[in-house]
């Protein structure tokens, strides 16, 4: 039996924890006050992929994100897997992009800087550039 929006909105607390089933893996998770989309799969073992809070993501949206996550299963991805090398490689790219700007701004400010105070010569970069972009991500 499927979810409808009026059931989501109704649930309320308990003393306990609880789940609310959609179908196919997609639960309703009441917690602390908070209610909390959950995708349940298997892939080698049990897994469970989680996809917001309810105001926020609706049913619908839900619904849309356990079908997507189904699709990377029958292919043979794990959502899980997939999703942290995502979200790695949007840190690799902003640490790149950093640099970047770096280069940038110390190239703008060597052609604004006026004859009296003459800028250093060699690029900053290579000294600092490593540093910046391999910090620690926790």
């Amino acid at each position: 039996m499927s979810l409808s929006d009026f059931a989501c909105k109704n649930a309320k607390p308990k003393d306990k924890p609880y789940r609310l089933a959609d179908g196919d893996g997609l639960n309703l998770v009441r917690n602390n006050g908070s209610k909390l989309w959950q995708l349940r799969y298997r892939y080698l073992r049990r897994n469970i992929l989680s996809f917001g809070k309810y105001p926020l993501v609706s049913l619908l949206d839900a619904r849309g994100k356990r079908d997507d996550a189904k699709r990377l299963l029958i292919a043979g991805i794990n959502p899980s897997t997939k999703r942290k090398e995502e979200k790695t490689a949007a840190i690799t790219e902003a640490r790149t992009t950093f640099a970047l700007v770096a280069e940038e701004y110390v190239t703008r400010m060597r052609a604004t800087a006026s004859a009296a105070s003459p800028a250093p010569r060699g690029s900053p970069l290579p000294t600092v550039g490593p540093m910046a972009t391999t910090m620690p991500t926790d």
